[in-house]
């Protein structure tokens, strides 16, 4: 989903849809029912990966760090970032 449509829908509906800054499109997996901008938690990290150079630990914890804390002060319509766990079941 691109962030100019996201922002359009926005603008013909007057609602804040807070998009987080620094993530291109490719984490974006859509809007959630009320609204909310649904990032992937692994799209993300392989984003920082390849813009930023870093280690998969260090992408994910600059997400728990600096994103994931500062969710709730984005307000109602604050971002969704999905997390599957991934299970190996033997």
């Amino acid at each position: 989903m691109k962030i100019s449509d996201i922002q359009k829908y926005a603008e013909l509906r007057d609602l804040q849809i807070p998009i987080i800054d620094g993530f291109d499109e490719s984490t974006i997996l859509g809007l959630s029912q009320d609204n909310k901008v649904i990032y992937s938690f692994d799209k993300m990290i392989n984003n920082l990966k390849d813009r930023d150079g870093m280690t998969t630990i260090e992408a994910q914890e600059y997400i728990e760090y600096n994103i994931i804390r500062a969710l709730p002060y984005l307000g109602n319509n604050a971002p969704v970032i999905l997390y599957i766990e991934h299970i190996i079941i033997d």
